[in-house]
């Protein structure tokens, strides 16, 4: 069996389509996020987290090991139990707008 030029043509198109369509874009992680995500506390016990102001019992803030201090955060999802995420870095704010940050 002989492929002529135009069904050679024709495969050639269809193996560039399906593979073009099946590549996907792979971006580190390290590239998504560079800075840590922080968990604001306010003098006034208010903890913010992404613009979002979090209940007491939703928050666990721990010691780093490292004289700073981290957090855990629960995360509802929908369809699926709920999780804390860790190692947040919990960044406080004083009254005088003075932030103190135990970043790395």
């Amino acid at each position: 069996m002989s492929l002529t030029k135009q069904s050679c043509i024709t495969l050639a198109a269809v193996f560039l389509l399906l593979t073009a369509c099946t590549r996907e874009i792979m971006v580190r992680s390290s590239d998504q996020q560079k800075s840590p995500e922080r968990l604001v506390v306010y003098a006034d016990g208010k903890k913010v987290f992404k613009n979002r102001v979090l209940p007491d019992d939703d928050v666990i803030i721990y010691q780093d090991g490292r004289g700073g201090e981290k957090a855990a955060v629960k995360v509802y999802a929908p369809l699926h139990p709920s999780f804390f995420r860790d190692s947040i870095v919990v960044e406080r704010r004083l009254p005088g707008d003075a932030v103190v940050s135990d970043a790395d």
